[in-house]
């Protein structure tokens, strides 16, 4: 197996982003020794995951001892929403398929969608 070496940077000195703006980057790859490969695709996913919890008192009786206990139940609430999905082809192998040896510099840009929300800081 050759050894890889991928990293991705990106433009932004800060990382935050806001729908509608371009992005920008590159991709650098790292190989020991030459590797046979169809292409370098950069496949690029945007989705927003959240989860939390909601404690819900539900009622108050007195139990058989005279003790007033309380009934209450804990939901947890999860959603995932996919904005954008996007593969973007870097390098096609063509006939050959042998990506050689040495460092490799992709770029790359794409507009977030207008849908999605900003970068969240806090």
């Amino acid at each position: 197996m050759v050894k890889t070496n991928i990293q991705i940077f990106y433009d932004s000195s800060t990382n935050v982003y806001a729908p509608g703006q371009l992005v920008r980057g590159n991709v650098i790859i790292e190989l020991e020794k030459e590797m046979k490969a169809r292409a370098v695709v950069l496949h690029m996913v945007g989705k927003a995951v959240t989860n939390w919890s909601c404690h819900e008192h539900r009622e108050t009786y007195t139990d058989s001892s005279g003790n007033r206990q309380t009934r209450s139940r804990t939901e947890a609430i999860k959603d995932n929403e996919e904005y954008m999905e996007n593969k973007t082809i870097l390098w096609d192998g063509g006939a050959d398929e042998i990506l050689p040896e040495g460092s490799h510099r992709y770029d790359f840009s794409f507009n977030l969608p207008l849908i999605c929300p900003p970068s969240f800081e806090g």
